[in-house]
């Protein structure tokens, strides 16, 4: 064996070895070993660098390395195939049969064929398709096998020789294509180079493709993942070839420069999953070419199919280019002086045998808009008794596991799939991480760190977590958390999340071993059907929730969070004794201990336990009653059974200030005090005048796409169908623009965005009033029409009987039997 691959193989089998101690390490580790642990695991990262440089190594070898013995068997296989497509179908199973091969795989095994594969024409796994009979011997070999000849005029293939299929199923299509090309033509080259990347003071080579003719520089997803690069959040789209495009969500900045370093750049790279495919596509012959002496290549090995991990845009391109030129193989191979060397491209003669499969799936951005138009659909789940086998678990593992304490609050355990978190890994170190993220944003606005800080601090006072100093269980699930902050909430201007989807070291989360249980509450359109028919209404809500439901203690290790009370001081580890929202069994957990509640306190509070069955939607309470008396009894006896279980309701609204005299006024729940409107289930209430309201936010701009119009529209919520109008123009709308054709990101002609440009003067319509009923609304007269620098109506001058005013576009509305055009 070459010598090279021999100090390879070596390298490699200590690399192996430090792994497997690091590994034995961490499964008998002990506790007083915790922090000795720590700083092996530091070794991680050395490592798996080694690896990475190991992996290029392997890439550069020489291609007369030592494989004999491999391309001696390639030769021996590629002889037999060709003398069994030289025969007849009778032929080749008398062959198989001689030789004792397997007629399904071709192989020669012993024991049962364990191949998947199957005939080609009737789908048979008993034979090859090569072996298939009933047909003639090209045709037998079928598309997928037989050698197609090149039509002679341009090159394409006759339609009876290639083989494709095309077949739709759940709204994605799907194009399947298998093809087998024989044929003398010339392997393009492109161009590539070595290029070296510093990272933590290291350099690492890669190789990349250089493109002139791309925007931007990518570098792949397994590059930066190799390189430990740190990643900066950044949102575009490229578009390629047939205006497919694809979504960035990164970017890294690096240093790039050539093997010398007299040759350096800091350069931006979007990050991508992948780049292309190996390139070269097969291995290029180039023994007939001789390249100078003097000739240094920026890739070496250009003519070997290799992996892409960076491509070189046009900003850099250009600045890489020198003068020299060198023309070979008769003009058709260039090797262009470039910083990085000689880049080698152009067009070889070569013959290959080109076996094509193509499996293209086309997923339909149209599903989007199924959601949108099942909303107003009525809803039947409720009437349906039946449960999943997972609900049944779920629900048989509550009734057995539950238990109150002595003061009547409830105690559940999570629900966890069977032997699940024996999969989980490490979590403290991305835990960390996140926490040392979270105080770099802390540390630049006082407010925010002041608000943070206050909220885990009552976390801690309010005993829904303790401080825990024995760390000692590998078991254990470190649950990071980061903030979302909105102003404009009076009551919780600060909300910290917890993250129970965070990956651990084996890809596995707390959230990917846990069970949701599913929805046992009713549907949001009879319960605000119910909510619309009671005279005396009101709202609450129950504070801290899912805080005030206990977890068992001996499951509380998944439930872990770090934290520091200033960014120099040490972290501490605290252990989270409630039910903790951001973990997917949350919610069921919460609605089935009130559910448990009530049934038990259903002999005190008959009529509260049923609204806390029927009138509940998640913390929110939505009832009332007929009478001012029975709707006071209500509210006070949901008060006390809520109590019992460890729960108190505040945020109380009402359409009756009677029923509000008994509570504090900072316990109102406005979400615009001038209009004293409350948010009801994604609707706007207004309690006094008792109307419900819906708010819709449009963004205006001057140009829009298929894609934000859709998005904009499926924000329309109406569970109840009370704005069916509104919606049934915005599907008209988007009914015209399906019959357009547009692509997605395709901007909207400027008659869709304009609607209102066929005004005239003359024309009576009706002055939008949001505050008032449509029927109320006053009839004006158009006298002027105001233009915009674009030329298209933005406002027009209005006559009333009450006076003459400028009013936008958005604000009128023309009558029936004047309707514009649209």
């Amino acid at each position: 064996m070459d010598p090279k691959i021999t100090a390879l193989n070596r390298l490699r089998g200590a690399l192996r070895q430090s792994v497997t101690k690091l590994e034995n390490y961490i499964k008998q580790g002990a506790s007083e070993d915790k922090v000795v642990l720590e700083t092996k695991l530091t070794k991680v990262d050395t490592i798996r660098k080694k690896l990475f440089d190991l992996q290029k190594r392997y890439y550069e070898l020489p291609p007369e390395a030592d494989l004999t013995e491999t391309d001696e068997a390639i030769e021996q296989m590629e002889t037999s195939l060709e003398e069994m497509e030289n025969m007849s179908v009778h032929e080749r199973i008398k062959y198989v049969s001689k030789e004792n091969i397997c007629k399904n795989c071709l192989n020669a095994h012993k024991g049962v064929c364990r191949s998947t594969l199957t005939c080609r024409i009737c789908n048979s796994k008993t034979h090859n398709t090569m072996l298939h009979q009933g047909q003639t011997a090209t045709e037998t070999l079928g598309d997928h096998a037989a050698p197609i000849k090149p039509h002679k005029s341009n090159g394409s293939i006759n339609n009876e020789q290639n083989s494709s299929g095309c077949f739709e199923t759940n709204s994605e299509h799907f194009l399947t294509a298998s093809i087998s090309y024989n044929s003398q033509q010339k392997s393009v080259i492109l161009s590539t180079a070595d290029i070296y990347v510093r990272s933590e003071n290291e350099r690492y080579k890669l190789r990349c493709l250089l493109d002139s003719a791309s925007a931007s520089c990518l570098l792949s997803n397994r590059a930066c993942n190799l390189l430990n690069l740190k990643r900066e959040p950044f949102k575009t789209y490229i578009t390629g070839i047939g205006g497919n495009s694809q979504e960035i969500k990164a970017r890294v900045k690096i240093n790039i420069s050539n093997e010398e370093e007299t040759y350096s750049r800091n350069c931006e790279f979007l990050i991508v999953p992948r780049i292309t495919s190996l390139i070269p596509s097969q291995k290029i012959n180039i023994s007939n070419i001789e390249i100078p002496n003097h000739v240094k290549l920026a890739d070496p090995n250009f003519c070997i199919p290799g992996k892409i991990d960076m491509l070189i845009g046009s900003d850099i391109f250009f600045d890489l280019q020198k003068a020299d030129k060198i023309r070979l193989a008769n003009g058709n191979l260039i090797l262009q002086e470039s910083e990085l060397g000689y880049v080698v491209s152009g067009k070889l003669p070569t013959e290959v045998t080109s076996n094509y499969c193509c499996v293209a799936v086309e997923t339909n951005l149209d599903n989007a808009i199924k959601e949108f138009f099942e909303i107003e659909s009525f809803p039947t789940d409720s009437f349906d008794s039946t449960k999943s086998e997972e609900e049944k678990f779920c629900e048989e593992h509550f009734l057995k596991t539950h238990s109150r304490t002595k003061s009547g609050r409830y105690i559940v355990s999570l629900l966890m799939k069977e032997n699940a978190d024996s999969v989980l890994g490490f979590s403290r170190e991305n835990a960390v991480k996140r926490l040392n993220g979270i105080w770099n944003k802390l540390n630049k606005n006082n407010t925010l760190a002041t608000l943070y800080k206050a909220f885990l601090q009552e976390y801690l006072d309010l005993g829904h977590m303790k401080q825990i100093i024995d760390e000692d269980n590998t078991k254990s699930f470190y649950i990071p958390h980061h903030c979302i902050c909105k102003p404009e909430k009076t009551t919780t201007p600060l909300r910290v999340v917890f993250d129970a989807s965070a990956k651990t070291s084996t890809g596995q989360s707390l959230n990917s071993i846990l069970l949701n249980g599913g929805s046992i509450q009713d549907d949001l359109f009879s319960l605000v059907t119910r909510f619309r028919t009671h005279k005396y209404a009101f709202s609450a809500d129950i504070q801290k929730m899912y805080r005030q439901i206990l977890v068992e203690p001996s499951q509380r290790y998944l439930q872990r969070i770090v934290w520091k009370e200033t960014n120099n001081s040490p972290i501490k580890i605290y252990e989270l004794n409630t039910v903790t929202y951001g973990t997917v069994s949350a919610p069921f957990l919460a609605m089935r201990v009130l559910k448990a509640l009530a049934d038990a306190e259903h002999q005190d509070f008959p009529e509260a336990a049923r609204i806390i069955s029927r009138d509940m939607y998640m913390d929110d309470i939505l009832s009332g009653a007929t009478s001012l008396t029975s709707t006071k009894r209500l509210q006070a006896d949901l008060s006390k059974l809520l109590w019992r279980g460890g729960f108190e309701l505040h945020k109380w609204v009402s359409n009756h200030p009677a029923l509000l005299n008994d509570i504090s006024t900072s316990e109102y729940s406005f979400e615009d005090t001038q209009s004293n409107t409350v948010k009801a289930l994604g609707m706007l209430w207004k309690p006094q005048p008792d109307q419900l309201t819906f708010k819709v936010s449009v963004k205006k701009k001057d140009s829009l796409t298929k894609r934000e119009v859709l998005s904009q529209i499926a924000r329309l919520y109406d569970p109840l169908g009370t704005i069916g109008p509104v919606i049934a123009k915005a599907k008209i709308f988007m009914q015209s623009l399906w019959l357009q054709k547009l692509d997605w990101n395709d901007n909207l002609p400027t008659n869709n965005l304009l609607k209102k440009d066929n005004l005239r003067e003359g024309m009576i319509v009706l002055v939008k009033e949001d505050n008032l009923p449509p029927c109320k609304w006053a009839l004006a007269k158009i006298i002027e029409i105001v233009r915009g620098t674009d030329n298209h109506i933005r406002v027009v001058k209005l006559k009333t009987a009450s006076g003459t005013f400028m009013r936008s576009i958005s604000k009128i509305c023309v009558l029936p039997n004047q309707e514009v055009n649209y």
